[in-house]
């Protein structure tokens, strides 16, 4: 498994999107705009579900109609506060040429629904980390860690880092306010700011 993204809901998404994507609608008229959940890639789909049943949580909206994308999803009652979507792509890709042609600034995924970004202006901010806060640090991190594979990278009574081969990285922190997604931290210049209802601090 590897964490693969964090995604955003913010109603720049347009009516189109957002009614292909009713739960996208629900989210954001219940919350507004803000991180929306954390899509971790499995290879094995059904094993996925299957180790996700086992810890008595029940996937919703499990979907295998394209063999190129299947999914499912964790909701946050179960989940430490944020949704985390499970996903398996059935399709193998030359990462150097795609990686390459997203530089590029080509589109990725079919079809393409999102609008041709601006040009990219240097220096740039990366994402660096996901921060969740839970009052249950230890059952988040049998969750992050042992179910969805995030190995831990460093560990304290107050929070727990974990990452992913792929380069994902989590830092789950004790917290006894509300559970989920607290903020991203970038790496590179990046001053506080919020945007979309999420919170971007600078490493």
């Amino acid at each position: 498994m590897d964490l693969d993204h964090v995604a955003l809901a913010t109603a720049d998404a347009g009516p189109t999107l957002q009614a292909s994507n009713d739960f996208l609608a629900r989210f954001l008229a219940r919350h507004g705009d803000g991180p929306h959940h954390l899509t971790v890639k499995v290879d094995d789909f059904d094993a996925a579900l299957e180790q996700v049943a086992a810890t008595g949580r029940t996937p919703v909206g499990v979907n295998r109609d394209d063999p190129n994308w299947m999914e499912a999803f964790i909701m946050p009652a179960e989940a430490f506060g944020t949704v985390v979507q499970l996903a398996a792509q059935a399709i193998t890709y030359d990462f150097p040429a795609r990686f390459a042609a997203a530089t590029r600034g080509d589109p990725i995924g079919e079809p393409a629904w999102w609008p041709t970004l601006p040009a990219r202006t240097a220096p740039v901010a990366v994402l660096d980390r996901v921060v969740l806060r839970t009052p249950e640090l230890d059952e988040a991190v049998a969750f992050f860690g042992g179910l969805l594979e995030g190995r831990e990278e460093h560990a304290t009574r107050a929070q727990v880092d974990l990452v992913w081969p792929g380069g994902g990285r989590l830092r789950v922190e004790a917290h006894d306010g509300p559970r989920g997604i607290d903020r991203l931290e970038l790496a590179g210049p990046a001053a506080a700011r919020v945007l979309a209802g999420t919170r971007f601090v600078g490493t």
